[in-house]
């Protein structure tokens, strides 16, 4: 899950040409994508045969039996507006292969509004730029603005996620929680700053949230809060990716995460639903596993032709 607030051995020389190498990519995300939506369709026929209630976002129980990778593309097409929810794997890989997908997609698809997981990202000069710092979302705002399309944010606001919570964790936990979730991020997404220092500036913006004004507030305070609630975690700037992972079980920041992911899906939902019924052609991107779960939800809601 990315978030940016207010507060993402050759023993043979290879013969194929480049638009070769392309086109066989191409080929195999296609294959891949259409096994994994006939997969999800028996899940949903399977369910609905076996008279349960009617289509919920997904649990993360039922998520984690699927074996599923993005891309994951969802097409819907109502009488009132129609929704492309691209299911993006997080990458900065200029050469990855659902850039160029991303971007096919896109154009056929001429989107009146788009949605952006994270918020509204920061504008680079260049396609590779925006790609190099920002990943998908980077992309993805790279085309709104080259294209004079609509950019909303598909998050919740954050003040509301924090006072939810902070009912069941203390502002400490919060604040380590987050801040070590965008460590784990800048480090796969092969970001060059210094950690110390980006988390320096992440502490200060996310200090200025509503309840999370305490500690930590500085480098020093945030090394102490983590030895005080992760001890086991020997060095933060080495902190496990599947600490974040709302499928694992490792540590009560899994759980943190669960409870964000549900929250924030349901927001999406109802969100993605009121503009598609305003007649919004909506192109949105976010990971593939938030919209394998919302799935459900989205097609009962729109009620697609």
């Amino acid at each position: 899950m990315r978030k940016q607030r207010c507060f993402r051995d050759i023993d043979k020389v290879k013969t194929n040409s480049p638009l070769t190498e392309a086109l066989e990519e191409n080929e195999s995300m296609k294959t891949e994508r259409l096994i994994s939506s006939l997969f999800l369709i028996c899940v949903l026929i399977l369910s609905a045969c076996s008279g349960s209630k009617s289509p919920q976002i997904m649990s993360w129980e039922e998520y984690s039996r699927l074996s599923l990778r993005g891309p994951y593309v969802l097409n819907l097409q109502t009488q009132e507006g129609s929704l492309l929810y691209y299911g993006a794997e997080h990458t900065a890989d200029l050469k990855h292969p659902q850039f160029s997908d991303m971007e096919k997609l896109w154009q056929e698809f001429k989107p009146s509004l788009t949605l952006s997981e994270g918020g509204v990202w920061p504008l680079e000069k260049s396609k590779e730029e925006a790609i190099n710092r920002h990943g998908e979302q980077g992309f993805l705002r790279y085309l709104t603005d080259r294209d004079d399309i609509p950019v909303k944010s598909l998050e919740p606001e954050s003040s509301r996620e924090v006072a939810l919570l902070l009912k069941e964790y203390s502002a400490e936990q919060i604040k380590v929680f987050y801040t070590l979730r965008q460590v784990s991020q800048q480090k796969r997404m092969g970001q060059t700053e210094p950690l110390e220092e980006y988390v320096k500036k992440f502490l200060e913006v996310l200090s200025r949230e509503e309840g999370l004004d305490g500690m930590p507030q500085n480098l020093k305070e945030f090394e102490e809060s983590v030895t005080r609630v992760l001890p086991t975690l020997k060095n933060w700037q080495e902190v496990p990716d599947s600490w974040f992972r709302p499928t694992k079980k490792e540590t009560w920041t899994n759980e943190m995460n669960r409870k964000i992911s549900d929250y924030r899906n349901q927001h999406m939902v109802e969100l993605i639903v009121n503009e598609v019924k305003k007649g919004e052609r909506v192109f949105a991107v976010i990971g593939f596993s938030h919209v394998v779960m919302q799935e459900p939800a989205l097609r009962k809601a729109l009620r697609q032709k």
